[in-house]
């Protein structure tokens, strides 16, 4: 038998694992870096770019990270890798200016972000269903593990570091706190759910029971159900339970004929836990994707369901978030040129000078109606400038303008 030795992989995991994670975790990074920079020397559009970073990039950690919780720097040296990517111009150019921090990029595309992902919650999120896993399939081999090793008289909701811990769980336990915030007990016949941290309680914000009665250790909650089931005993309850829990427990309804207790997620239909609105539910938590609607969540959510090349919809996105480089803007960034644009030669080439008000992209909207064959011979004159918006109708136009308002209403406020 062959002794894995330091830095082996089995199944795509390290086989050891020393005090030093990122080292042993450094592959990660790595095998990001080298895919990313087997693109640089290709010719990509920013729409292409997008595409790369969404279905190859961050999906490469993806399987580590449904074990481990990654160190915070190799999350971080792949994000930069990847920012680095998405705003490099040219394959000359190996630096580009970044408009936009990779925190802001990971806002929603209807918050005026790209919908990145931030890898540090796409990690928990995924930790979180290994999490759900525990709850939902207790009788599984995995679970009857870490339950004798971590929680042999509770649950995972109630677990806790414990001694001298695996690196696994120390990851596990991370996202308790996430599977917590989505998770409720359906009420059956209630002798699986413990009446103290457990979240069976109607209530979004707390559902779990805060009355600390010394008669609540260890109960279950059939101990507070008359004999049979039908109703909740009010005897028991206004005895142990303060008038905020008493009153979300006897909302709950109950049946003569109970079936099992069922683990039920809130934020999905099926009521099965998904890394997909688990991540949402982080976002919601910490501010980045706010539910109310404003005028700049409206026009950004209608924006992005225009039916115009994905690359058209790239270019009016920088100029509605003012990370279009023209010489005004490079201008704001110190960068030594001459704002005064270079083919009117009349005003400042600003963003909105560029696309609408200069000469050569007047002569351009005006021949958007023209037949197909007229605007295919007179388009090689404009093409130097913006050839991209040679080849689309009003809708293009109606974007850029809406977008440069949106901009300004950001500015003023």
């Amino acid at each position: 038998m062959v002794i894995a030795g330091e830095g082996s992989l089995y199944l795509g995991l390290p086989s050891t694992l020393s005090r030093n994670k990122s080292a042993v975790l450094g592959y990660l990074k790595e095998r990001v870096r080298k895919k990313v920079e087997g693109w640089e020397m290709k010719f990509l559009s920013r729409a292409g770019k997008e595409v790369l970073i969404k279905t190859v990039a961050q999906s490469l950690p993806s399987y580590a990270m449904s074990v481990f919780l990654l160190p915070l720097d190799i999350t971080r040296d792949m994000e930069k890798t990847m920012n680095k990517f998405w705003w490099q111009g040219s394959n000359k150019a190996k630096n580009g200016i970044h408009w936009f921090s990779w925190d802001r990029l990971c806002m929603h595309k209807s918050k005026g972000g790209m919908g990145f992902r931030s890898l540090r919650d796409f990690n928990l999120s995924m930790l979180g269903k290994q999490g759900w896993r525990l709850m939902t399939r207790p009788n599984s081999l995995v679970a009857k593990v870490f339950k004798a090793r971590y929680f042999p008289n509770g649950t995972f909701f109630s677990a806790e570091l414990g001694n001298n811990p695996s690196f696994v769980w120390r990851s596990l336990l991370e996202a308790q706190d996430l599977v917590r915030k989505g998770t409720r007990w359906c009420v059956g016949s209630g002798e699986d759910i413990n009446v103290l941290h457990e979240p069976w309680l109607p209530c979004e914000e707390q559902p779990f029971i805060e009355s600390t009665h010394p008669g609540l250790l260890g109960s279950k909650v059939c101990n507070l159900m008359e004999v049979g089931g039908g109703s909740w005993d009010k005897e028991i309850l206004d005895d142990l339970f303060e008038e905020r829990d008493k009153k979300l427990i006897l909302d709950i309804p109950l049946h003569s004929t109970q079936g099992r207790d069922k683990l039920h997620w809130i934020h999905e239909t099926s009521g099965f836990y998904s890394v997909k609105s688990a991540y949402k539910l982080l976002q919601k938590v910490q501010g980045r994707w706010q539910q109310l609607e404003d005028e700049q969540t409206k026009f950004w959510t209608k924006f992005w369901r225009l039916k115009i090349p994905p690359k058209v919809k790239n270019l009016v996105w920088r100029a509605g978030r003012e990370c279009l480089p023209t010489l005004k803007q490079l201008r704001l960034r110190r960068v030594d040129v001459q704002a005064l644009c270079p083919i009117c030669r009349v005003a400042e080439e600003s963003i909105e000078h560029a696309l609408l008000l200069c000469t050569q992209p007047k002569l351009v909207w005006d021949r958007r109606h023209r037949d197909r064959n007229r605007s295919h011979r007179s388009r090689s004159n404009f093409e130097p400038v913006h050839p991209c918006i040679c080849y689309h109708d009003a809708a293009t136009k109606e974007a850029a303008t809406a977008s440069l308002s949106m901009g300004d209403m950001e500015r003023s406020k």
